[in-house]
């Protein structure tokens, strides 16, 4: 018990010490106040103020810089899906010249079977179907190429395209 009473001695006296320094101190800055002219105070209000103006200026900058790189950023995604676009168009169009490619091919195949069986009987009939399946197969390679060779332009043009913008950059 006794050691409770006194941390409650010590406790107020410490409160009674902390009450006078508060006093004294509103006490000092209030004679300080009032011994000092506003000059000061209003130079380290222009001070803050022009602080304050910087500040928003350098954030409004940066609110522009932000802008700008959010409508650059839109402006390379709406490129890119356009680019996206047309190579998977040329992979289409490649991929449809390649089973083109494959059925003339089976069926070249089949022709020169079919020449060979009959080449007693009518000969004229199954060379000339042959001949025919050739030129299909013939075709048929060089769409194929053709579409092979679209491809590998819009990529290298996809490419180029980002090579200049980092040239620009």
């Amino acid at each position: 018990m006794s050691e409770i009473s006194e941390l409650e001695r010590r406790i107020t006296a410490a409160m009674d010490r902390i009450a006078k320094g508060v006093e004294s101190f509103g006490a000092a800055a209030e004679t300080a106040v009032a011994a000092e002219p506003d000059t000061d105070a209003s130079d380290e209000t222009a001070e803050l103020r022009q602080a304050l103006e910087d500040e928003k200026l350098a954030n409004a900058q940066l609110e522009e810089r932000l802008k700008a790189l959010r409508a650059k950023l839109d402006r390379q995604e709406t490129e890119a899906e356009l680019q996206l676009r047309d190579l998977k168009s040329a992979m289409a169009g490649m991929e449809a010249a390649l089973q083109q490619l494959k059925a003339t091919s089976e069926e070249l195949r089949g022709a020169n079977a079919a020449l060979r069986e009959a080449t007693a009987e009518t000969a004229a009939e199954a060379v000339n179907a042959a001949l025919q399946a050739e030129l299909d197969a013939l075709r048929a390679e060089r769409a194929a190429e053709a579409a092979e060779t679209a491809a590998i332009a819009a990529t290298l043009e996809t490419l180029i395209d980002k090579a200049d913008e980092k040239e620009e950059a």
